[in-house]
């Protein structure tokens, strides 16, 4: 694909993918994607460079469960009552809230729900 830059105003080339891999539906469908990209004003190349970083950067960061299992096991050794039944609970408690606060998760984000 061929454009010309809004934000260089360079000519640029643009690679949808071989076409063994990439069937002639699916480049269509993304040229008429990076086509509206230009329409907003943005480079394609460099907005698909920029959504990479954004997801490397993403998959680096923990999930709430992970970063809440975590504060569990860091924060564990100093409870008082370190009775079985009171670990097994709180880490009950890590489960259902992780299903709490996952399960709502809408399009721009989340959504602040009552506390019961």
């Amino acid at each position: 694909m061929r454009f010309k830059s809004p934000e260089t105003g360079k000519r640029r080339d643009m690679g949808l993918g071989s076409y063994p891999v990439i069937p002639v539906k699916e480049a269509r469908t993304a040229a008429f994607e990076f086509r509206k990209l230009l329409e907003l004003g943005m480079d394609p190349i460099e907005e698909r460079s920029r959504l990479a970083k954004r997801d490397q950067v993403k998959s680096l960061m923990p999930t709430f469960e992970e970063a809440a299992r975590q504060l569990h096991a860091d924060l564990s050794s100093g409870y008082r009552n370190k009775n079985p039944p009171h670990n097994g609970s709180t880490a009950r408690d890590i489960r259902i809230s992780v299903r709490w606060c996952t399960a709502d998760i809408g399009p721009i984000g989340f959504r602040l729900m009552p506390v019961h």
